[in-house]
């Protein structure tokens, strides 16, 4: 990674909208294995063809967890570094909240090895929970699911914040 010289443009958000849609088919055509996207970033985005906005509802709306590695820090080459880290802090942040996923902002390469140790451990202990809403009405609209455990006050509870239901 150290050897890695990063030059050119990034399409940063693009490329994480169509990791997105091929999950998104592979999920629609039978593939039911559990669905995550891991994202190794310096957060710079300057040549997406979707915006920020569009890729957050994209995710919203397939269920599918994102977690963000940013590599920030004072390793990665000036040119290389976001002009803007605290939108990609955000924008990264944001994105993991809303899907179930997380954010890690790193400032060496030498701690990867740890984030990644620790996101393979998370998606293999990973529960998932369904439940029917009560709420009969399928309007296409924002349902907000909030998730308590009122017996195990000492877990990590991540979740999706909620989930778009079904359009006639």
């Amino acid at each position: 990674m150290r050897s890695t010289h990063a030059s050119g443009d990034t399409a940063l958000y693009t490329a994480i909208y169509v990791a997105l849609k091929d999950l998104e088919r592979r999920h629609r055509d039978g593939d039911l294995r559990r669905r995550a996207v891991v994202v190794l970033t310096d957060g710079e985005d300057t040549a997406s063809s979707v915006t920020d906005e569009q890729v957050l509802d994209l995710a919203k709306r397939t269920g599918i967890g994102v977690y963000g590695v940013g590599l920030f820090g004072s390793e990665v080459p000036a040119a290389a570094r976001p002009l803007n880290p605290e939108q990609s802090t955000f924008f990264f942040s944001a994105l993991g909240r809303a899907t179930g996923g997380q954010a890690h902002f790193l400032k060496t390469v030498a701690q990867l090895d740890g984030v990644y140790d620790r996101l393979a451990q998370e998606l293999r202990s990973q529960y998932g929970l369904g439940y029917v809403s009560n709420n009969p009405a399928h309007d296409g609209r924002w349902r907000r699911v909030v998730v308590r455990t009122p017996t195990h006050l000492n877990l990590d509870l991540r979740h999706k914040l909620g989930y778009f239901a079904p359009k006639n």
